[in-house]
């Protein structure tokens, strides 16, 4: 099963934040996540990541599909998971706190 955290740098090895997935214990369905530091918000560099990491999900598993969460009040990172394609399923208490749920299926070949 996957479960991986890669650090997220630029070319000169600058650290900005990490990008990864996990197994959801609740469903054991595979997790996108990410976060990056504050300085660098806004610039693409999650996006990128979550493209590579998405696209190596699908080349290296048999997964249909992965889900992934963002705090309802953080609108950036909800945008950024539409971007990837992800589609937004329904909000969800988890852990006694309200997540935008978005789901991603396996691209039809």
């Amino acid at each position: 099963m996957v479960t991986d955290v890669f650090c997220i740098r630029l070319k000169d090895n600058t650290f900005v934040g990490h990008a990864g997935c996990l197994v959801w214990p609740q469903t054991q369905e595979v997790e996108l996540g990410y976060a990056i530091s504050k300085a660098f918000w806004g610039k693409g560099y999650v996006t990128e990541a979550a493209q590579t990491l998405i696209a190596w999900i699908f080349k290296t598993t048999t997964l249909e599909y992965i889900i992934a969460f963002a705090f309802i009040e953080n609108l950036a990172s909800q945008k950024v998971l539409e971007k990837i394609g992800m589609k937004f399923v329904e909000n969800k208490m988890v852990d006694g706190v309200e997540l935008a749920f978005y789901k991603l299926a396996r691209a039809l070949k």
